[in-house]
């Protein structure tokens, strides 16, 4: 543990004893009843915080490795559309030249109707 972090816990370990002694106090004081702060107390104290502080340091590491998760996940995405637009920017040639052929199809299409329903031969059409 680094040292500054070490720092901070004990000032944070000493505040909850002081702040439990002086309400160990004023409870005395108001309800006329004993509420001893022992050594044993102390340390279980900090061995709940010890146990707290892990869990919660397990759930950090756990949400930090489900963002990086997604982080890859979105990248690996990005770089498919990538790839996918520029096989749709080779692919518009042919595109176009379908879509030329779908409307001379089309064109066809209705000019053979209009003569089938015109009752006129398709060679006088053309």
């Amino acid at each position: 543990m680094q040292e500054k972090i070490k720092e901070s816990c004990v000032d944070m370990c000493k505040e909850f004893h002081q702040t439990t002694r002086a309400l160990s106090t004023r409870f005395l004081s108001i309800l006329r009843r004993h509420n001893y702060v022992t050594p044993t107390s102390y340390l279980e104290l900090i061995s709940t915080y010890k146990n707290l502080l892990g869990k919660k340091r397990s759930e950090v590491i756990k949400l930090k490795k489900r963002y990086e998760m997604g982080l890859e996940k979105l990248g690996s995405a990005s770089a498919q559309v990538a790839g996918m637009q520029q096989q749709l920017e080779g692919l518009q040639p042919q595109l176009e030249e379908s879509s030329k052929q779908v409307y001379c199809l089309k064109s066809m299409t209705a000019l053979a109707f209009l003569v089938e329903k015109l009752g006129l031969s398709l060679e006088a059409a053309v």
